[in-house]
């Protein structure tokens, strides 16, 4: 199997959490093992790495291990994101140019150490000659991944934060301040005549992104009482709301957040109706939409009310046609298995389709 078949299918059995089919994967293949680290091999073990071998979870690790065992060679990003400084150091040694080099997804060894929190790797990098304002392909800063928890570590690494914030010189920046959580900053900028609410930051995001994104309430709405609009997207399109709906997924953000903005204007979605549990949206939107509530993407509906623990709305996408697999009630039993009654009564309610 050549590296990009590799790299596909340990993708396409990530994220279809086929762990039978990762082994497989893994057992049977044989890295190149030539003279330069190969970029398809090292985005698939990056890949594992972000959903088994990280500061969240070890399930995949003996899989990160047996690969470079049998000789994948990791890049110096690579590096980064698992921490090996010796390998790093002596790729470093052949090339010192690769501390600035962009890996295929457009990110630097800073990025990845950062996004990593790996205060170590941060420091080792920034001593050989890692440029803390580099930015990645989409004009991100390295500090920029670790103001934020996850998907590499549980919380944000706020010590890589303030090792790099000085070295950055973002004294000024609103965005940063409102992304760090900094209230008393937040409001010293904002009583500055010449302070903008929606100055947005190399990348083009604006602060009350970073704020929605890294979960900082307090900032949100000195932010929105400021005139920050609420509907201001990323250039990717991102908006405050999609990214805080997002987030409560994982808990990582306080609904109060998403109260916040849709009190200031911003535009009711189907994500953020499910998780306040505004049943008459819902049902609006699916008969506009004529589509059962389980066949909207990848991030269903049916996933944001179970994974948010919104129980009138998950109990509506049952009612209204949901169909529920194994998986959906393994995480439903999970999630709601301390009322019994509830429980059984969305179990009636299905079989009732």
């Amino acid at each position: 199997m050549n590296p990009e078949d590799f790299r596909d299918q340990v993708l396409e059995a990530l994220h279809s959490d086929d762990t039978e089919k990762l082994d497989e994967l893994v057992s049977v293949f044989e890295p190149l093992n030539g003279p330069t680290p190969d970029g398809a091999e090292n985005e698939a073990l990056v890949a594992i790495g972000k959903f088994g071998c990280s500061g969240r979870t070890s399930r995949y690790r003996p899989l990160v291990e047996t690969l470079i065992e049998k000789g994948l060679q990791p890049d110096l990003t690579t590096c980064a994101y698992f921490g090996l400084v010796d390998r790093g150091k002596a790729l470093v040694d052949q090339d010192a140019d690769l501390v600035n080099t962009r890996n295929g997804e457009g990110i630097t060894p800073l990025h990845a150490a950062a996004e990593r929190g790996d205060l170590a790797m941060t420091k080792w990098l920034y001593e050989a000659g890692a440029d803390p304002r580099a930015l990645s392909s989409d004009d991100e800063l390295p500090i920029v991944r670790a103001l934020h928890a996850g998907p590499w570590k549980s919380e944000r690494a706020l010590d890589v934060v303030d090792f790099l914030a000085p070295l950055c010189e973002l004294d000024q920046e609103l965005w940063f301040a409102s992304g760090r959580g900094d209230v008393v900053r937040v409001k010293s900028l904002l009583r500055d005549p010449t302070t903008q609410a929606d100055e947005p930051d190399s990348a083009g995001v604006a602060p009350l992104f970073h704020a929605c994104h890294n979960n900082q309430a307090d900032v949100v709405e000195l932010l929105l009482e400021a005139g920050a609009d609420p509907n201001r997207q990323t250039p990717d399109g991102d908006s405050p709301l999609a990214t805080a709906c997002l987030h409560r997924l994982s808990q990582e953000c306080d609904i109060t957040i998403i109260e916040a903005l849709l009190r200031a204007g911003a535009h009711q979605s189907i994500e953020s109706a499910v998780i306040i549990e505004d049943d008459e949206f819902v049902r609006n939107y699916f008969e506009l939409q004529r589509e059962k509530p389980n066949a909207l993407g990848p991030l269903t509906p049916l996933h944001y009310a179970i994974h948010t623990g919104a129980r009138k709305s998950l109990e509506l996408l049952v009612r209204l046609g949901v169909e529920l697999d194994d998986g959906h009630w393994s995480h439903i039993e999970r999630i709601f298995a301390s009322d019994g009654e509830y429980f059984a009564r969305l179990r009636r309610l299905s079989y009732q389709k």
